[in-house]
C-alpha cells in the first residue's frame, strides 16, 4: 500500500487493484466541491468511489471487474476487516443503500448489509430499491454514521438476485440469529440479493471536524 498525499498525480496509482491511501484535508471530502481538489486527488477519487455504469449485474452484463466480499477479503484482508466493523458497529448491519431509479436518478435508503465468510447480501423487502436492483444491478452503500468521529466505510459496484431457497434458508436464519430473534426470519416477498464490489473506500478521523480525515481507497481492475 502506499501514500500519496493530495499534491500527487496519483493518474496511474494502484494499477494491480491495491488500496490507496490519501492523506487528506477537510476539503478533501467526497461531498466538497471539485474545485477544492488538486487535479490529482480530484482523478483519483472519482475514479476511485464512482459507480461504473458498464459495469454491472443485474439484468446487465456480468463484469470481470467486480468481485465478491469473499474475493475482497483475501485481496484486502485488513480494509475488509475495518470495513466490517463500521457495517456492523451497532451490532447488526446497517448501512444506507443507493439504486438507480428507472429514470436515471439516485434512490437512497437505510438497509441491513448481512455479512458471510465469502459474500455481502441483504434481504430487500418490497419497495422502490428492490424493483431498481432487479432493473439495474448498480448500488452505492455507506455506513451508518458514527456518534463520536467521522469515520466511514462506502463501498460500490454491482448486486445480482439470489434465488437459492437453501442458501437464502441459511442467511434468512443469520438474519434472525443476529437479532436475537428479535425479528422474524425475513419471509419470502423479500428478495435476497448478493452485493459484489468494484470499489471501496475507507475513512478514519480523530473525531468531529477532524482537518485531516485519512483515507484508504481501493478499486478492482
Amino acid at each position: 500500500m502506499r501514500a500519496i498525499h493530495a499534491e500527487t498525480d496519483a493518474r496511474n496509482s494502484a494499477p494491480d487493484g491495491s488500496a490507496v491511501s490519501v492523506h487528506g484535508s477537510r476539503s478533501d471530502h467526497a461531498d466538497a466541491p471539485s474545485s477544492t481538489y488538486s487535479p490529482a486527488t480530484s482523478r483519483l477519487l472519482r475514479s476511485s468511489v464512482s459507480l461504473a455504469v458498464d459495469r454491472t449485474f443485474g439484468n446487465l452484463p456480468k463484469s470481470r471487474d467486480v468481485i465478491s466480499w469473499g474475493d475482497f477479503k483475501a485481496r484486502q484482508r485488513d480494509l475488509a476487516h475495518q470495513g466490517a466493523e463500521l457495517l456492523y458497529h451497532y451490532g447488526v448491519g446497517l448501512a444506507f443503500l443507493g439504486t438507480v431509479r428507472a429514470d436515471g436518478g439516485p434512490r437512497l435508503h437505510p438497509m441491513c448489509p448481512l455479512l458471510t465468510d465469502t459474500g455481502l447480501y441483504a434481504f430487500i423487502v418490497p419497495s422502490p430499491k428492490q424493483v431498481d436492483l432487479h432493473r439495474d444491478g448498480r448500488y452505492a452503500m455507506h455506513s451508518f454514521p458514527m456518534d463520536d468521529n467521522e469515520d466511514a466505510f462506502y463501498l460500490s459496484g454491482a448486486a445480482s438476485h439470489v434465488s437459492h431457497p437453501q442458501f437464502r434458508a441459511q442467511l434468512a436464519q443469520q438474519f434472525a440469529a443476529e437479532r436475537e430473534s428479535a425479528l422474524p426470519a425475513p419471509g419470502e416477498e423479500q428478495h435476497l440479493f448478493e452485493f459484489h464490489l468494484q470499489a471501496a473506500m475507507l475513512t478514519r478521523t480523530t473525531g468531529h471536524g477532524d482537518p485531516e480525515p485519512q483515507h484508504t481507497i481501493w478499486r478492482d481492475g
